[in-house]
């Protein structure tokens, strides 16, 4: 479906009218809108890019997915057409608090700041608070509060193609910690509801966010497929000893030895980075990259929302890691 060609009910002209003008740039086989979402009870005004596919089928599947700190709606789009090429539908979110206005604030704090150790400190400082409990919480908030509007449209983008009970999450890095948040990871707080609506999650170059002693019982509840994803050099410095790559590399896959049994899944892609797993474009994921990560995570999808085959001996390269329970 393009842009020119979306049809919809007579109630929701206007929203027909604005998509028009603001659908953007995408392939034959899928239609993107951009919009603002206002969340009038937090006063909170959320960017959301929504990507449907244009395969006939009257009702589709959506991936929620939440970007990591500092994350625009950029981040997660190679992921976004994949997927719909698919037949999925994504909505990808850009939140306000712990996004791209983050790094800036925090640039600014330093520049400030009256010795280059108090600049450190303040540029630190405010990427801390970006990335604590309280942003946290307002992305899941942020999610919780699209989803409860998918009956009447987000902003100028129609929704009543999207199948209620065919929902997945997923996100990178930050937006990770949300999706296994979501997938009813406990971190000591308050527990969300048990009932969440998402059948299935996929975190990409996220974190335990448990200590080792506690990881077990944080991932208990867990029970939803989940596919974990990392690289080998995600998160390490090029000149870190084989030591030290060991151990950032045990860390970034420290939950999946705690996950519940049961279409459960890790891929470590080999020499990927953490910024080359953001899905944000061709270049900052390189071809060859793609060409075995994309059809992993799709396959995930597949599986999950539209009751595919399971995921099984993916084309690997020299130095990935795959395994499935």
């Amino acid at each position: 479906m393009t842009c020119a060609a979306a049809r919809f009910s007579l109630g929701a002209m206007l929203r027909a009218l604005l998509l028009l003008l603001i659908c953007t740039a995408a392939p034959a086989w899928a239609a993107v809108c951009e919009s603002v979402v206002r969340d009038p009870a937090r006063g909170r005004d959320i960017p959301v890019r929504l990507t449907l596919p244009d395969n006939g089928a009257p009702l589709v599947p959506l991936i929620v997915w939440s970007p990591g700190l500092g994350g625009t709606l950029a981040q997660g789009r190679l992921y976004a057409e994949a997927w719909a090429e698919a037949g999925l539908a994504t909505l990808q979110f850009s939140h306000p608090g712990s996004d791209a206005r983050v790094y800036a604030e925090a640039d600014a704090r330093a520049k400030a700041a009256p010795t280059p150790e108090a600049a450190r400190a303040a540029r630190l400082a405010r990427v801390r608070e970006a990335a604590g409990s309280v942003q946290l919480a307002a992305r899941i908030a942020d999610i919780g509060f699209a989803l409860s509007q998918l009956p009447y449209g987000l902003g100028a983008c129609e929704t009543l193609r999207i199948d209620q009970s065919r929902l997945g999450v997923g996100g990178h890095s930050m937006g990770a910690w949300v999706a296994q948040v979501l997938a009813g990871q406990r971190l000591g707080g308050p527990a969300l509801p048990a009932r969440q609506p998402f059948k299935a999650a996929m975190a990409i170059a996220g974190s335990p966010l448990a200590p080792p002693d506690a990881r077990a019982a944080s991932a208990a509840a867990m029970t939803r497929p989940f596919m974990l994803v990392t690289g080998s050099l995600d998160g390490i410095s090029p000149d870190a000893t084989p030591e030290a790559a060991r151990a950032q590399l045990e860390e970034r896959t420290g939950l999946w030895p705690h996950l519940p049994a049961g279409r459960k899944y890790l891929y470590v892609a080999a020499g990927a980075n953490h910024m080359q797993l953001a899905g944000t474009s061709e270049t900052a994921t390189s071809p060859a990259l793609a060409a075995r990560l994309l059809p992993i995570l799709t396959g995930f999808w597949t599986e999950t929302l539209l009751d595919g085959p399971a995921l099984a001996d993916p084309a690997l390269a020299v130095g990935d890691v795959f395994e499935a329970r």
